[in-house]
C-alpha cells in the first residue's frame, strides 16, 4: 500500500510541475481533425480534394471508390464515374492514433 500511495504521489507532484496537459495517458490525447475540407478542378471522371491539419497521414475515402492513405494534403481523385454523387471523407492518422472522420458535403461529377 504505501508502495502505491508513493507513485501515485510522485505522478501528482510531476504532473504539477510540468503540467497537467502532459500527464494525459497516451490514449486520452486527441489528434486533430483535418479542417476546410474542399474539391476544385472537377471533370467528367476525376476532382482534386484538399484539407488543412497539422498531422503528416490522412486517410481518405470517396463513396466505395477510393480508400487510401496520403501524406499531403491533397488528393486527386481520378476513378469516378460522371453523373454521380459522392459523399467523401477524411480523418488525421498520427501514429496509432486516429481523429475522427469530417465528411464533406456531396460532390456531384458531372459530364
Amino acid at each position: 500500500m504505501r508502495k502505491f500511495i508513493k507513485i501515485a504521489t510522485m505522478f501528482i507532484a510531476s504532473c504539477i510541475v510540468v503540467g497537467f496537459n502532459s500527464c494525459k495517458p497516451e490514449e486520452e490525447k486527441k489528434v486533430d481533425v483535418p479542417t476546410d475540407l474542399n474539391y476544385s478542378d472537377v471533370t467528367h471522371n476525376s476532382a482534386v480534394l484538399t484539407w488543412k491539419g497539422t498531422t503528416t497521414s490522412y486517410e481518405i475515402e470517396v463513396g466505395d471508390v477510393i480508400s487510401k492513405v496520403v501524406t499531403a494534403k491533397t488528393l486527386t481523385a481520378n476513378e469516378l464515374s460522371p453523373e454521380t454523387e459522392y459523399e467523401w471523407r477524411v480523418r488525421a492518422i498520427d501514429g496509432d492514433r486516429k481523429s475522427e472522420w469530417v465528411i464533406r458535403p456531396t460532390l456531384l461529377i458531372r459530364v
